[in-house]
């Protein structure tokens, strides 16, 4: 829980939070695991959501075909993302993705939603 509200508090919503639960493990469900060699090898397979703000996209996008969405803005733009293909959601270091990916899976259900997390960093 400590990991989970640093991360929420380094992209600014820890005034959001007004409580914290645990859960029984058996109670928590898991988020699909991306296979990260297939989509190194064919990233065209996949819509690619990119949340970092405009200010850090201005030098150009990690992957060119992707979209930027400022996590700010998602919930709002959230239609401007094809649901033709699983949507892998990237920031620049992983804590904004993990906020994005559970933002779109609980509006997108009819295709797998994976968080690049920490591993944007090998690009």
């Amino acid at each position: 829980m400590d990991k989970v509200i640093k991360k929420v508090a380094k992209i600014g919503y820890e005034q959001n939070i007004k409580a914290a639960l645990l859960l029984p493990v058996n109670a928590i469900e898991k988020s699909p695991d991306l296979d990260l060699d297939d989509f190194k090898s064919n990233p065209e397979k996949y819509t690619i959501v990119d949340v970092r703000n405009q200010s850090e996209t201005d030098d150009g996008l990690v992957f060119d075909h992707s979209i930027n969405i400022p996590l700010p803005e998602l919930r709002e733009r959230i239609n401007e993302i094809p649901t033709d293909k699983s949507i892998v959601v990237h920031c620049a270091a992983g804590y904004r993705s993990a906020a994005a990916a559970s933002i779109l899976a609980a509006k997108i259900a009819t295709v797998p939603i994976y968080d690049l997390s920490e591993v944007i960093l090998e690009f």
